[in-house]
């Protein structure tokens, strides 16, 4: 991408993913093609399956020695302190919380006692690669702005090259250096940290299941759905067909036989909810 910005110097070049598993791939793309650095900032980050990945993928890229900073409002990080504690005890890794709760126990005894400082949050969103490359947009990290599992968030992101990336770097310093922005090593310090080896197993384990963003769990999203049809499932890769005369952009379409979802079926996809925050 580096020579092609080059040869347009002072312009902007974008590409709008509005399929929450090709911007999943997008951002497991950059993470593997880092070279330098790579800044994250986001307002949700949960340790389901797509934020377990990415979790995993943001330490293999500090393993080679990619310089990560990660940026995250506290609001959402409930439960998920010993693997932060692993990002934060990278050494190619910085990690800081913010607008963090000083206490990491209970949410709503912390918003009772401070709630005018804790009620100002962070929504952006970006994900820069070594200055040269971008993703800005509405999907936070969680399974459903990826549409993993049975629902999903319509959503948009925009992957950016060009004079715009030093825009959204100036950004991203502007919060990262902000007095609200706290090192995560001085709020968990007395964390025990997850290990390696036991994000690694989650992870590998998530590649493994019906859960993977690769794959669906079932044909339709329906309580009566009979599952796969006959010769498809994930393992097979071969894709099920939908109930409905149009399948949803959701999957790819259908090269396997006739659904095997019950006759009362007739929407065939999964239900996705309103735009996220």
């Amino acid at each position: 991408m580096l020579p092609q910005a080059l040869e347009h110097l002072g312009q902007t070049g974008v590409v709008a993913i509005d399929d929450g598993r090709a911007a999943f791939g997008a951002r497991v793309a950059l993470l593997r093609t880092a070279a330098r650095s790579v800044d994250i900032q986001t307002f949700i980050w949960r340790a389901d399956n797509a934020g377990t990945l990415l979790f995993e993928e943001v330490v293999r890229a500090a393993e080679r020695g990619v310089r990560m900073r990660l940026l995250l409002d506290d609001l959402n990080t409930a439960g998920t302190d010993p693997t932060l504690a692993l990002l934060a005890s990278h050494a190619n890794s910085e990690l800081r919380l913010y607008n963090p709760f000083v206490g990491r126990g209970s949410r709503a005894i912390g918003l009772l006692a401070d709630f005018t400082r804790l009620n100002h949050r962070m929504h952006n969103k970006s994900f820069t690669v070594d200055n040269v490359v971008t993703l800005v947009g509405g999907r936070n990290i969680a399974d459903e702005y990826y549409e993993i599992g049975e629902t999903g968030l319509v959503d948009l992101d925009i992957v950016a090259v060009g004079a715009v990336v030093q825009a959204v770097s100036n950004e991203f310093d502007l919060f990262w250096n902000s007095a609200s922005a706290y090192p995560a090593r001085s709020l968990i310090a007395d964390v025990t940290p997850q290990t390696r080896d036991a994000l690694a197993q989650r992870a590998q384990a998530i590649r493994a299941g019906s859960q993977a963003p690769n794959t669906p769990t079932r044909c339709c999203a329906t309580t009566s759905c009979r599952g796969w049809p006959a010769g498809a499932s994930s393992s097979s890769g071969r894709w099920p067909t939908w109930c409905s005369t149009t399948p949803p952009r959701r999957w790819p379409r259908a090269t396997t036989p006739s659904c095997s979802c019950c006759p009362s079926c007739t929407r065939g996809s999964a239900r996705r909810s309103s735009r996220s925050i």
